[in-house]
C-alpha cells in the first residue's frame, strides 16, 4: 500500500483537479446550460430510453407525462421554491415528476417508497405529496406515470419557499446519525458538468439497480444517463438477486453497471468469475471500501471507482477505468481536498451542499467552507487512499481511546494477507483482532501485529480469523462493526479462533 508522501499540515496537503464542461458535446452528452432549469430530457434525437418489465418507453413519451405533470403543477399554483414530497417508485412517474419539479424549479424532498405521506408533508412542509398513501394532499400517478385525474388540493405552507433548493435528500448514515441535505442547483450542475464527461456514456445502455432516493443512485448514474441520451433499463429487484441482474445484463446488451461493491461481489460470484463485470463497457463502483481482494476482481475491468457523500452532492473522486489500488478513491473531481491534522479529508468546492433540512427549516451554510468527510484518507500522487473512519473509535473501562480504523489500516498496509480487520474490545479492557484474507496465508505473528498497532498494541490478546461470508454487512456491503463485534465476542472465544 502506498504511503502519503505529504505532510502533517493541512496546507501542504491540498490537491486540486477539474473537470472541464466544454468537452460534454464531445462525450456525447449536452452542455448544461446555467440560465435555463436543468432539463433532464434535453437530448436531441432517440434518447434517453427508459425500460422498465420489458417495456420501452421513448424519451417522446418521459416528455409528454413530465407536461401534464407541470401543468398540475401549474394548476395547483406551486411555483419556485415550493416544496413537494416524491414518494414514488422508481418507473415513468418518478422520472416525469422529477423532471417536471426541476424544470419549474421547485424543491423535491425525496422519500422512500411506502413513508408515511402525512408524516412527510409535516416534516418538510410541503405543499404536495406524490406517491401511493393516504393524505388529503397525496397525488398517486395513474398506471401510465402521469397525474391522477382528480387532483387532491394543495395544502398551505406555512414557512417560506426556498426557491435555491432543488432536492433535499437522506444522507446514508455514514457520517452519523441520518440528515437531510439540502442540494441547490449549483451543486447539481457542478457535479454533473464534472462527472459526465468522465463516465463514457455515449451510446451506454446503463442498468440502473440503486435506490433513485439516495444520492448515488441519483445524480451519479440516474441524471448522467438520461443527459447522455442512454439507454436506461431499470433491474425490478433492484440489485437484490444476481440471478436478475445476469439476465438483464445479457437480455438487454447493457453496456453500463453502478453499484456498491457488494452487487459486484454477488455477481462475480454467481458467475462463478469475472467475465460478466469484463463484459461491461463502464460503470462506477461507490459507496463502500473496495478491498485488496474485490479489487484484484475489478481490475481486469473498465469500471471505475467513485467516491462522495451526499453532502458533496454526492460527487468528490473518480478513478481511471480498471485503476485499482486497494482502498483507492480516485482523484478529486471539481473540488479542492486537504487532510486535516488527524488525516481526515476535508474538501470545499462548488459540490458542497447548500444545508441542512431541520426543525421544519433551511439551514443554509457558508458555500466556501471546508467539509468533513468523516474519512481517514492519504494523498498520493494526487490520488485519494482510504484508511478508515474517523468515527470508529471506541473508549475502553479506564478511559484510554482506541482509533480502531487508523489501527486496521496500519495492519492492512503491514500485513498484504490481511483484506479487512476489525480491531474492537470484547471486555472493555483489551483488544481484540478479527481478520479476512488470503486463505492460504498463515495468521500474522502476535507479536508482529502488536508491532505494527503501535502504542495500542500492547493491549492486543486475541486474534480470530474470519471466514469472507462470515462479516456481517450493511446493504453497501462495508462490514457492519456493531454486528460483527457482538459476534466476535463468542468467535475469539472458540478453541480454533474459527465459528464454531
Amino acid at each position: 500500500m502506498p504511503s502519503s508522501p505529504t505532510g502533517n499540515h493541512p496546507q501542504n496537503r491540498g490537491v486540486e483537479t477539474t473537470a472541464s464542461p466544454s468537452t460534454l458535446g464531445a462525450r456525447g452528452a449536452v452542455e448544461i446550460a446555467l440560465d435555463t432549469p436543468l432539463d433532464l430530457l434535453s437530448m436531441a434525437g432517440t434518447g434517453p430510453v427508459y425500460v422498465e418489465a420489458g417495456r420501452m418507453i421513448a424519451a417522446d413519451n418521459l416528455r409528454a407525462v413530465a407536461r401534464l405533470w407541470d401543468l398540475a403543477f401549474r394548476d395547483a399554483g406551486l411555483g419556485p421554491g415550493d416544496r413537494v414530497v416524491l414518494a414514488a417508485r422508481p418507473g415513468i412517474g418518478f422520472l416525469s415528476v422529477l423532471t417536471a419539479a426541476l424544470g419549474r424549479r421547485l424543491t423535491l424532498a425525496l422519500v422512500p417508497p411506502g413513508s408515511d405521506l402525512d408524516e412527510e408533508l409535516g416534516r418538510f412542509d410541503a405543499r404536495v405529496a406524490i406517491g401511493e398513501g393516504v393524505s388529503s394532499s397525496a397525488w398517486t400517478p395513474c398506471q401510465a406515470g402521469g397525474p391522477p385525474g382528480h387532483l387532491p388540493r394543495a395544502r398551505p405552507s406555512t414557512g417560506v419557499p426556498t426557491p435555491e433548493a432543488r432536492l433535499i435528500l437522506a444522507t446514508s448514515g455514514t457520517t452519523g446519525s441520518p440528515r437531510w441535505v439540502i442540494l441547490s442547483e449549483g451543486n447539481l450542475r457542478s457535479v454533473l458538468s464534472g462527472h459526465l464527461p468522465l463516465l463514457g456514456l455515449e451510446g451506454a445502455r446503463v442498468l440502473s439497480i440503486l435506490p433513485w432516493t439516495h444520492a448515488f443512485g441519483l445524480i451519479i448514474d440516474l441524471l448522467p444517463a438520461l443527459l447522455a441520451g442512454a439507454v436506461v433499463v431499470r433491474d425490478p429487484e433492484g440489485g437484490r438477486d444476481p440471478r436478475s441482474m445476469v439476465d438483464l445484463i445479457a437480455r438487454e446488451r447493457i453496456t453500463h453497471l453502478s453499484a456498491v461493491p457488494l452487487a459486484y461481489r454477488r455477481l462475480a460470484d454467481h458467475s462463478g468469475d469475472d467475465a460478466l463485470l469484463r463484459s461491461l463497457r463502464g460503470g462506477v463502483v461507490g459507496g463502500a471500501p473496495v478491498t485488496p481482494s474485490l479489487a484484484g476482481l475489478l481490475a481486469n475491468t473498465r469500471l471505475r471507482v467513485g467516491y462522495g457523500l451526499t453532502e458533496a452532492s454526492p460527487g468528490l473522486a473518480l478513478g481511471d477505468p480498471g485503476a485499482w489500488p486497494p482502498y483507492t478513491l480516485g482523484r478529486p473531481v471539481g473540488c479542492r481536498v486537504r487532510l486535516n491534522r488527524d488525516g481526515g479529508l476535508q474538501f470545499r468546492g462548488p459540490n458542497a451542499c447548500l444545508g441542512f433540512w431541520s426543525g421544519g427549516s433551511l439551514h443554509r451554510l457558508e458555500p466556501d467552507r471546508w467539509v468533513d468527510t468523516g474519512d481517514l484518507v492519504e494523498i498520493h500522487e494526487g490520488g485519494l487512499i482510504y484508511r478508515g473512519r474517523t468515527d470508529d473509535r471506541f473508549k475502553l473501562e479506564n478511559g484510554r481511546w482506541i482509533p480502531a480504523g487508523e489501527c486496521e489500516a496500519r495492519l492492512r498496509c503491514r500485513f498484504p494477507q490481511i483484506d479487512e480487520a476489525l480491531v474492537f474490545s470484547p471486555d472493555g479492557t483489551h483488544l481484540a483482532l478479527a481478520w479476512s484474507g488470503d486463505r492460504t496465508a498463515p495468521t500474522p505473528d502476535l507479536q508482529r501485529l502488536r508491532e505494527a498497532l503501535g502504542s495500542p498494541g500492547a493491549l492486543l490478546r486475541e486474534v480470530a480469523r474470519v471466514p469472507e461470508p462470515g462479516w456481517p454487512r450493511t446493504p453497501k456491503g462495508s462490514i457492519d462493526r456493531r454486528a460483527a463485534q457482538d459476534r466476535l465476542v463468542d468467535l475469539i472465544r472458540s478453541p480454533e479462533g474459527d465459528p464454531p
